[in-house]
């Protein structure tokens, strides 16, 4: 959505809401394919309603064609927005113009407009050519013997239309479709990977959608009660939300930076580039952490890559910076990561530099890690592990309030050496019950 160039034409000005609805109904052809983002269309056109294209060598200009959507190869989608938004809310009308002229841009990737997009491999191919073929011949036959036809008239004006109209009904009537033509049906499963007569077992009602406000901007969201994760990201404003409960009626904000009485944890920025070269210095911290060196070209890539990260994901560790909030100074490190699918248990690493060791700045932050963990992340458990032998560390989580749940013998190996692993915990309602009880600080 980000990468293309949207423009408005007869007076409509293109909103993020538009750019939203029409990406998402094009992305449904993405979903079970290697793709590129359509990375050959570099704008989107949308005008009002239909539209009038320039006329060609042989048009009459008194008479213009009407348009609801067209396909440039190598080039723009123009659309109508009224029947991009209302033929996307409606599914079971069996037409959708993005999904058509989107199709058509497939359909133009290997530079013939044939109704025959690329295909894996010979055998796929065969098999295109051949069941495409002979339900192109089937529908003309119908049409010619004015018979009522599941794909209708249009898929019949030549292969390109009816590549395009066979994908609206495909995404959109996918049972229907599987009745009427199971070989294209299995088909174009096999071209655009997905299955869509399994997406959904009957049909939608309203109970089965969950709605929330968006903690940060305000803006009013909805989510299926069966695939909706604890943590989904607002297509408004781009933050966190965290779902929690059955029926919530406003999201939880994830509240980042995270703040302590002498520290910040935030996320790295390139003025970090210096302090993340002395932590590659620190051999002692890095064996703790089972870390790599990085040599600074290296460490570059790192800040790159970790700007890049939106946190909560359930697959991706997040790092953040420990910052002395009188004067700024890089204090350390602290990483985050999700231990199961579900984005109920949580494990934290923490790193303090040599010099800002003895401190206190440790037990600091790993009490604020479990706050934020069991506070804003709403997590089940937090876990941290270290080497048996590393006293410092142990002391450490277990003063702030962690239990030693087992030790693995000799479970991993760090630097060439066979080291045994102590595993630490705690539960949500073991950090109130102590909260609660006033040993929690």
């Amino acid at each position: 959505m980000a990468e293309k160039v949207w423009e408005g034409c007869d007076g409509l000005e293109v909103t993020e809401e538009m750019k939203l609805t029409v990406s998402a109904q094009a992305a449904l052809l993405l979903l079970g394919m290697p793709h590129d983002y359509f990375s050959q269309v570099p704008s989107i056109v949308l005008f009002p309603h239909s539209f009038a294209a320039p006329p060609g060598p042989t048009d009459d200009p008194r008479y213009p064609r009407i348009y609801e959507g067209q396909a440039h190869p190598h080039g723009a989608v123009f659309l109508s927005w009224k029947e991009a938004l209302a033929e996307g809310r409606d599914p079971g009308g069996g037409r959708n113009v993005v999904i058509h002229e989107f199709a058509h841009q497939l359909d133009f990737m290997d530079g013939y407009f044939n109704g025959m997009p690329n295909v894996a491999g010979r055998k796929q191919t065969l098999r295109w050519q051949e069941v495409m073929t002979a339900a192109f011949s089937q529908l003309r036959q119908e049409i010619a013997s004015s018979r009522k036809s599941f794909l209708g008239d249009y898929a019949g004006s030549n292969p390109t239309e009816f590549f395009s109209v066979a994908s609206e009904k495909f995404f959109l009537l996918p049972k229907q479709f599987r009745e009427h033509h199971p070989e294209l049906y299995e088909v174009l499963s096999e071209y655009y990977g997905v299955d869509p007569s399994k997406w959904f077992g009957a049909m939608l009602r309203d109970s089965d959608f969950m709605d929330v406000t968006c903690p940060s901007c305000g803006s009013n969201l909805s989510f299926l009660h069966q695939s909706a994760e604890r943590f989904q990201e607002c297509p408004r404003c781009s933050e966190a939300v965290l779902l929690r409960g059955s029926k919530p009626e406003t999201g939880n904000k994830i509240s980042m930076p995270i703040q302590t009485a002498r520290l910040l944890l935030r996320r790295f920025n390139p003025r970090d580039y210096q302090a993340l070269c002395e932590v590659m210095q620190d051999d002692e911290g890095l064996r703790a952490l089972d870390w790599e060196s990085m040599k600074p070209h290296e460490i570059e890539t790192w800040l790159d890559q970790d700007a890049e990260i939106r946190f909560p994901q359930r697959d991706k560790s997040v790092c953040l910076a420990i910052e002395r909030t009188t004067n700024a100074a890089f204090v350390g490190l602290a990483t985050l990561r999700f231990r199961d699918y579900a984005a109920e248990q949580l494990k934290f690493t923490v790193l303090v530099l040599p010099r800002y060791r003895r401190q206190g700045y440790g037990f600091e932050v790993v009490r604020a890690l479990l706050a934020f963990g069991f506070g804003d992340l709403d997590v089940h458990r937090v876990t941290a592990s270290c080497d048996v032998q590393n006293q410092a560390a142990r002391d450490l989580v277990t003063k702030a309030g962690l239990r030693l749940e087992g030790e693995a013998k000799l479970d991993r190996r760090v630097r060439g050496e066979w080291i045994s692993t102590a595993s630490f915990a705690l539960l949500k309602e073991e950090f109130l019950s102590a909260k609660a009880a006033g040993l929690a600080r």
